[in-house]
Parts: structure tokens; C-alpha cells; sequence
């Protein structure tokens, strides 16, 4: 029997024996007890004096809530606060409490990791391996990143007592770069850098390079005619052969796009990019020779042939783009196509200066600078892999198909990416590369097409290439200085810069929709202040200001978001096998629009004077609208998944895209309709693609 167990009688019956000189065996037997009770007895008898029980310490008392709230207090406004100095502050609150009270009720607040500790939750060592884990798993779920990277231990070291507000910004942060580590690699930045650098930047130099040697290409004009047929060349004739190097290279990109199906199919994406330098090449060579030679037809044919190239450029650079990057940085992939444009224009502008080529002696280089982005694209894109789209989906050749994932996302696992293309080439209605006629009678795509032809009109109808090709003109009619103006144009060079890479930065979280509708809206509104300002100017001193100002707004308007993202919608509204005809459509209607403007603009500006861009801004609320009704968003989806997106428009079966999941999940129905798998142990994988 256990001592607590016997009645105080026989505890006292204990306590006497033992007085009277008998010994813990001789009790034992005499009681019927075991001896280590009666020694139990006897020895608290010897030490307290008294044989019954004493109280237990038992559950020490709660902490009462203005307690808690002390430590709450004395926690956030100190999170190294020890056990010790928690304890303390108990003691003189009038409640002694332990340790695992302090940090059960801190617990219960909701401060876990803030809690008292003896010793740094991370030291040196521990905080530097804390932040090489959280850049290796910045591709993670944000749980993740929640629960580890940035738990409180790991705020408390970094940040201390500001963990709150800095930990919240890092995550903000982590959260806009998450993809980073997993899209950007060298391989995929170098693709995209010199896949742009011979593509759309010589497009872009193009557009802006025939602006400061305009005067000089007219005066070789009226030398070569008197040459030729010893009289003076007539103003008009000037005007037109003028207006005919400027509209024919929009004619040259027509005729571009129209070869672009029949040269990505056999060359592909990247072997099509390669061979349309030979153009820009050629195309150099007779811009540069047309002055020796006395032959203002090869300034004309120069300019049909690099014209020829931006059309090949301009279509196989986006397809090329597109499907090379991971769908959740594809737009800011896409967004190189646009900022080397800028970059293009601006390069024409800073080449122009008087001070460089923009003399009458020196013209010709600034056409013989169109070999040089050629020349190195040819010596570093062959270096670099193929689309593994275009070679898994058209070519049947996994192993390049294999090695080209690998390399743009570097590593090597891309079971996944290779799994969803096959599921894309299943759920495609059709295997075979359609031509534009047949994009035009499929029913599946209409809303598509006419989305893409409304988007590509206003890119060009929008009045911005007005501006760039008639910049000079503009700007005197402003009221600046002759001998100012090529500075100025430089400043419309430099915004166009920022605001692509700005656009590029923000496009996968703002989305595409958004700023297509911002851009085309605020180009309306400043053109309608372009206009007013034009008008006024002659009325007062300062008005010119102003219209500059506009003129600049347009273009950062333009460039945040109509600039570039119209190349990549039309990539990413179609399936594989639509691409090639869909930009075939696009750059048609591309350059079209862009011959008329160049071509009509002149004798638009002579006919309406300052009320001129009220046209455009018809156009860009045109487009604007259009937009905000139809467009659904295209950021961070499958190709599958935005044909969904208008699968009822085009009022057609929307059944594909699960399809396609039930693909890249491998989760095969029964014949009971289950899958073979329990919803508990089903693990959804979401492949880069």
C-alpha cells in the first residue's frame, strides 16, 4: 500500500512503535505493511514532526490578462527580450510566473518565434546559410517562403525590432522576382538580348535614321537628276521620291511578313533570325554605295530590303520569344522585342548629331551602321538552341528538344515542360501550320484574328510613327530652333527607354490588358492636349513648352504598354500550329497601316494643320474600348488555357484545356469515373511552360 493510502491511526501506531525502540522489519511484520512505507513515514515523521500527507505543488496559477498583456507589450517593443527580463518584469507586476507560463501565453498571442530564448535564435553562421537557402528556393511556393525563409527567427536576426515592415517588403519583394531564379538564365537573357539586337532593333534604328539626313538624301536627289538629265528636279518629284524611300520600306516588311510562314517552317525560328541578316547586310551595302555609285534607286531598293528584313524580324523574333520563355516571365521575355525598338530609335537619333554622322559629308554611315547588329547576331545566335516547341511540336526531335529546355531553364528535369507541349499537341485541333485564309475561316479563332487585326491597326494608326518620321518637322512647327532640335529629339528617344523597361518590369503584375488600356487611353488625352497646345501656339510664348511635353507624354504613353505588347498577345492568343499564319496577319496589317501613315501623314498634316492627331486619337479610344470588352487577361496561362479564354466567344467547346490537365497530371479517369488516384494523394505539378 502507498502511504497516502493509510489512515492517520495507523501512521501514528507507526511513529509509537518506532519510539519504543522497535525496528522497520519488526513494524513491518507486526502491521502487515511494506517496510519501505513505514520508512517512508518514519523519516517525514523525523523531518516535518507529523505523519500526514503534505499538499503537492501541483499547476501553477494562470497569468491574468493584464499580465499577458505586459509581456505582449514588452515583446514587440523588444523581440531579444531573454526569459530572465520577462521574469523579472513579472516580479514586479506582482506575478511570479515560470518560464513555460511566459511562453504559453505568448503563444497563445500569436507571437510564436518571439518568444524569450537563452541564446540567438540564428547566429552568423546559421543567418548567412538562412539567406544562400532562401536565393536557391525563390521559385517556391509563397507558404514556403512564409513558413521558412522568412519566419520570425529569421526576422527577428535580420531586422529586429522593424521585422514587421521589412519582412513584409521582402516578401513583397521575393514575391515580384519569385520567377526569376527559375525563368532567367544566361542562356534564356542572351536568346532574347541578341535575338532582338539584329531583329527589332534595326526595325527601330530604321524608323528613326532617315530623319537627320533627310535634307542631304534630297539635295543628293536633285544632283544625281541634274547629272542625269541636266536640269533642275522639279519640288514635287523631289517630295515624291522622297516619300518613296520613306513609305517603300513599310512595303519591304509587307512582303516580309508574307514569307515568314514558308521560312520558319523550313529554316525554324532561330535559322530564320540567322539567314534575314544576309538582308540586312545587303541592304547596308547599297544605302552606303547609292551616293559613290550616283544612284538614288539604290537608296531605294536599300530601303525595300532592310524593310524586308524588320517584316521577317518582326514576326519571327516574337514566335521566337514566346516560346522560349517560361509562361510566368513570357511577357517580360517579350518586352525585349519593344525595348530594343527604343533602344533602336534612340541610337538613330544619337548617330544623327551633326557632331557625329548627321553631316553632309558623312550620311552614308549612318547607313552602313545597319551591318554591324547583323554581323554579331551572326556570330553568336548559332551558338545558341532552337525553340524546343518548334522542334518538339513541328520537328518530332526530343533529344534537341530536351537539350534546348534544359538550357533555357537550366536544369535538368524538364520531363514536366516536355509532358505539357505533348498534352498542347494533343488538345490542338490540327497538326499542320494552317495558312492565314484558313485562320480567317476557322471559327475556333475569330474573335482571336479580330482582336489581333484591331490591336496591330491601332499599334500603328495610333500616330506614333507620325511623330517619328516627321519629328523635324513637328518640333520647328512648335516654334524651336533648327540648331536645338536634334537635341530635343533625343529626350523622345530617352523616354521611349525607360518606359519599355519600366513596362518590362511591371508586365507580369499588372498584366497585359491593363496596360494595353492605359496606354491607348492616355495617348488619346494627350494627343487631344497636343492639338489645343498646337493650336495656341502662336498665341503665346510659351505654348511650345507644352506641346513638347505632349509629345513626350505620347510617347511614354505608347511605349508603357501599345509599344511591344501587341507582338506578344498575337504569340500567345494561338495554338502552335496558327502561330505563323496569325503573324502573317498581323504583320500585314502592321505594315500596311504603317505605309499609310507614312505615306498619307504629309498631305493629313497640310490638309488639317494642328487638328491633324485628332485622327489618331480617334483610333487609340478606338482601340482602348475594344480592349476593355474583349481582351481577357494572358498573364502567367498555357497557350491552352487562353484559347479557353474564348472558347465562348467563338461559341465553340471549351472541353481541351481539361484535357490537357488531366495529361500533364497523368490522372486517367476509370471506368467509374474515378481517377486512380485519391484526391490525397494526387500532386499537382506545374511545369516552367
Amino acid at each position: 500500500m502507498r502511504s497516502k493510502e493509510l489512515p492517520e491511526e495507523l501512521r501514528d501506531r507507526i511513529v509509537a512503535r518506532h519510539r519504543s525502540g522497535q525496528g522497520y522489519k519488526s513494524i513491518s511484520a507486526a502491521l502487515k505493511g511494506p517496510k519501505s512505507t513505514v520508512a517512508s513515514i518514519i523519516l517525514k515523521w523525523k523531518k516535518y514532526e507529523m505523519t500526514r500527507t503534505l499538499p503537492r505543488p501541483g499547476r501553477p496559477a494562470k497569468l491574468s490578462n493584464r499580465g499577458r498583456r505586459a509581456f505582449v507589450r514588452e515583446v514587440k517593443k523588444n523581440p531579444k527580450i531573454t526569459v530572465a527580463e520577462l521574469q523579472r518584469c513579472s516580479r514586479e507586476m506582482g506575478e511570479s510566473s515560470t518560464k513555460s507560463t511566459i511562453t504559453a501565453a505568448l503563444h497563445q498571442s500569436g507571437l510564436y518565434g518571439r518568444v524569450a530564448r537563452r541564446k540567438p535564435l540564428l547566429s552568423a553562421r546559421h543567418m548567412k546559410a538562412r539567406i544562400e537557402f532562401a536565393k536557391k528556393h525563390m521559385e517556391d511556393s509563397q507558404t514556403m517562403r512564409n513558413n521558412i525563409l522568412w519566419s520570425d527567427e529569421t526576422k527577428i536576426e535580420l531586422f529586429g525590432v522593424y521585422s514587421k515592415r521589412l519582412a513584409s517588403f521582402l516578401s513583397l519583394f521575393s514575391t515580384m522576382s519569385q520567377s526569376a531564379p527559375q525563368g532567367l538564365t544566361f542562356t534564356l537573357i542572351s536568346a532574347a538580348f541578341f535575338g532582338a539586337l539584329g531583329s527589332s532593333y534595326l526595325y527601330g534604328y530604321n524608323l528613326s535614321v532617315v530623319n537627320a539626313p533627310a535634307i542631304y538624301i534630297k539635295r543628293f536627289y536633285n544632283k544625281t537628276w541634274m547629272e542625269r538629265y541636266e536640269e533642275p528636279i522639279g519640288a514635287e518629284t523631289v517630295t515624291l521620291l522622297w516619300s518613296i524611300t520613306v513609305s517603300i520600306f513599310a512595303i519591304g516588311g509587307l512582303v516580309g511578313a508574307f514569307t515568314v510562314p514558308f521560312l520558319i517552317k523550313v529554316f525554324g525560328r532561330k535559322g530564320t533570325l540567322l539567314l534575314n541578316n544576309v538582308n540586312a547586310i545587303i541592304a547596308a551595302l547599297l544605302l552606303t554605295l547609292g551616293e559613290t555609285a550616283g544612284s538614288f534607286e539604290m537608296l531605294i531598293i536599300g530601303r525595300f530590303i532592310i524593310g524586308l528584313d524588320s517584316g521577317i524580324a518582326l514576326s519571327a523574333l516574337p514566335m521566337y520569344l514566346g516560346e522560349i520563355s517560361p509562361r510566368q516571365i513570357r511577357g517580360s521575355i517579350g518586352q525585349f522585342n519593344s525595348i530594343f525598338i527604343c533602344l533602336g530609335v534612340f541610337t538613330g537619333q544619337v548617330l544623327g548629331l551633326p557632331q557625329i554622322f548627321g553631316e553632309e559629308s558623312r550620311w552614308n554611315f549612318l547607313f552602313a551602321f545597319l551591318a554591324v547588329p547583323a554581323v554579331v547576331q551572326l556570330c553568336v545566335l548559332p551558338f545558341l538552341p532552337e525553340s524546343p516547341r518548334f522542334l518538339l511540336m513541328e520537328r518530332r526531335d526530343e533529344a534537341r528538344a530536351e537539350k534546348a529546355f534544359q538550357a533555357f531553364l537550366g536544369k535538368q528535369d524538364v520531363s514536366q515542360e516536355i509532358e505539357e507541349v505533348h498534352a498542347e499537341s494533343r488538345a490542338q485541333t490540327t497538326v499542320v501550320a494552317v495558312s492565314p485564309l484558313d485562320l480567317f475561316r476557322n471559327r475556333s479563332v475569330r474573335w482571336q484574328v479580330i482582336t489581333v487585326a484591331v490591336t496591330m491597326a491601332c499599334y500603328q494608326l495610333c500616330g506614333l510613327n507620325a511623330i517619328w518620321y516627321y519629328t523635324n518637322g513637328i518640333f520647328t512647327e512648335a516654334g524651336f530652333a533648327s540648331e536645338l532640335i536634334p537635341y530635343i529629339t533625343l529626350s523622345t528617344g530617352g523616354i521611349e527607354i525607360i518606359s519599355a523597361i519600366v513596362s518590362g518590369l511591371v508586365i507580369e503584375r499588372v498584366g497585359r490588358k491593363p496596360l494595353l488600356i492605359f496606354g491607348f487611353a492616355a495617348m488619346a488625352f494627350f494627343f487631344g492636349l497636343l492639338t489645343i497646345f498646337l493650336t495656341l501656339q502662336d498665341r503665346y510664348s510659351w505654348m511650345p513648352y507644352l506641346s513638347f511635353v505632349s509629345i513626350l507624354a505620347v510617347i511614354a504613353s505608347f511605349c508603357s504598354g501599345p509599344g511591344g505588347i501587341p507582338f506578344i498577345l498575337t504569340g500567345e492568343l494561338f495554338e502552335q500550329s496558327y502561330r505563323a499564319a496569325a503573324f502573317t496577319i498581323a504583320g500585314t496589317i502592321n505594315w500596311l497601316a504603317n505605309f499609310a501613315v507614312g505615306l498619307l501623314f504629309p498631305f493629313i498634316q497640310e490638309a488639317l494643320q494642328t487638328y491633324a492627331f485628332l485622327i489618331f486619337m480617334v483610333f487609340c479610344l478606338i482601340g482602348a474600348v475594344y480592349l476593355f470588352f474583349i481582351l481577357p487577361e494572358t498573364k502567367n496561362k498555357t497557350f491552352v488555357e487562353i484559347s479557353q479564354s474564348f472558347a465562348k466567344m467563338n461559341k465553340v467547346s471549351d472541353a481541351k484545356p481539361n484535357q490537357e490537365m488531366e495529361d500533364v497530371l497523368s490522372i486517367k479517369p476509370t471506368s467509374g469515373g474515378e481517377t486512380n488516384e485519391t484526391p490525397n494523394n494526387v500532386i499537382e505539378m506545374e511545369s516552367s511552360f
